[in-house]
Parts: C-alpha cells; sequence; structure tokens
C-alpha cells in the first residue's frame, strides 16, 4: 500500500481493496488513519492507501461547487413541475449523482460504455458513508476505510492488511439490499471531500483508475456502480451482475 503525505493540512486517504477472481487474499495494507505503511508495487491487485493534502483551492481539493440547478428558479430547466430537482433519481443525492456523472464522463472519454447506477449498490454506498462519517474511529489501529462499526443492522469488521475479513466486502450487498452479487469498493477520506476531488484523487492513482476504467485484472465489465459521498467519505461500489431493482 501506498501513502503520500506532505506539510499541507487537509488530508485524504484512498482505498481499493482488490479482491478477484479467488477468494485469496494478499499481505497488503489497506487505508487507516496515521499509520505510515508500504505496498508491493509487483501486485496490481493490492489495496492502496494514499495520503494527499492540499490548500481548497488545490485542483486535488476542489472547493465545492454544489448543486449546479436552483431549485426555486422557476426558469430552470432541471426543476420538476412541483419545484423539487428532477436532475437525480430520487433514491440518490445531488452530491452522488454529480460524482456518478463525473465518473461515467471519464469512462466515455476512454471509450467506455457507462455503467447503470444502481439503487442497490448506491444504498450499500450510502450506509458506508453514513457510517464512518458517524463512527469515524472504526477506521483506527489497522482498521482500514472498508470496515464497518457494530453500530448498524449489518455485519461488523476490521479490515485489516492481511484480508482475513474480505467477505465483509463482498457480501455486503447482499446483506444489504437485494444485489446477487459481489461487490468491490473503492474508498476515499478527505477533510474536504467533493466529487472531482474524489475523483481526481482515484484518476492518481492506478489501481483505482484500473478499477474506474476496467484495466488490468479489472478488465471484466462492469453490470452496476453505486455511489455514495458525504462529510469526510466517499465510497463507489461495483458488481459485474446487473441490479434486479432497476
Amino acid at each position: 500500500m501506498l501513502r503520500i503525505t506532505s506539510s499541507r493540512p487537509l488530508v485524504a486517504m484512498l482505498a481499493l481493496a482488490a479482491l478477484i477472481m479467488t477468494p485469496a487474499c494478499s499481505n497488503d495494507d489497506g487505508p487507516r488513519r496515521g499509520v505510515p505503511t508500504g505496498r508491493d508495487a509487483d501486485d496490481p491487485g493490492d489495496t492502496e492507501d494514499r495520503r494527499d493534502t492540499g490548500e481548497p483551492e488545490d485542483a486535488e481539493d476542489p472547493a465545492d461547487t454544489g448543486d449546479s440547478t436552483d431549485p426555486e428558479d422557476p426558469d430552470d430547466s432541471a426543476d420538476g413541475e412541483d419545484g423539487e430537482d428532477s436532475v437525480h433519481p430520487a433514491w440518490t443525492t445531488a452530491e452522488a449523482f454529480e460524482l456518478y456523472e463525473l465518473i461515467m464522463a471519464y469512462r466515455v472519454e476512454n471509450g467506455l460504455p457507462e455503467i447503470p447506477l444502481s439503487p442497490s449498490l448506491s444504498a450499500v454506498a450510502d450506509a458506508h458513508v453514513a457510517d464512518l462519517n458517524e463512527h469515524p474511529e472504526t477506521t483506527d489501529g489497522e482498521c482500514n476505510l472498508h470496515s464497518w462499526s457494530d453500530q448498524g443492522s449489518w455485519t461488523a469488521c476490521c479490515y485489516t492488511p492481511d484480508h482475513a475479513e474480505a467477505s465483509c466486502m463482498w457480501d455486503k450487498p447482499r446483506e444489504l439490499s437485494d444485489y446477487p452479487g459481489n461487490g468491490y469498493e473503492i474508498s476515499a477520506m478527505s477533510t474536504s471531500m467533493t466529487p472531482e476531488s474524489a475523483l481526481l484523487l482515484w484518476q492518481e492513482s492506478p489501481d483505482h483508475n484500473a478499477v474506474l476504467l476496467n484495466e488490468d485484472d479489472w478488465s471484466t465489465a462492469w453490470g452496476a456502480i453505486g455511489v455514495g459521498i458525504a462529510g469526510q467519505y466517499a465510497h463507489i461500489w461495483f458488481g459485474h451482475e446487473a441490479d434486479p431493482a432497476l
């Protein structure tokens, strides 16, 4: 696992649990707070952790632009007849849908098809975002960003460098939704999280970028994607199967 630090005050961390093809896990680490780590550069599927810092105006951490539409403006073409924003589905947030659209635009730029936005995987992503925002101590010590607290209606786990709790990730979509397949997660933590900064951090990490663009060990097409972003966390969940909820 790779961790990059600087002297600036903003902290950002990335995680990728590369758990593919077989249930075998590497000896690599995942992201955790304040613990320097290393990573095996020969394993492109290793979990990666990055610490990045920058001022709010830095290109790596742009200011949050929020929703580009004004729900109170009667002339805003994105508003519904009842004044509600009709741009994104009711089961997701404007910020999460913005991140989804940024990821899809990035894929299209690279000649790849869009991935259907999954209500089921988005529910898992939202639950994980809320859990870590409410219980940040979940990632203390050896526990990384793929960990879940014991304060919810899910199986808790401390996701550790040896991937002993790999099933905690794979099984979450089936545990929390009707999604039939395994789930694979990339995660980011920042004191200034925005859709733009989350995507840029993943783009600048080769392993995360490979997941976004179905490269290397992640060449099998994704059938569904779920997006959650709020507070200091962003989680993206991928699955090969289509979401039956669509």
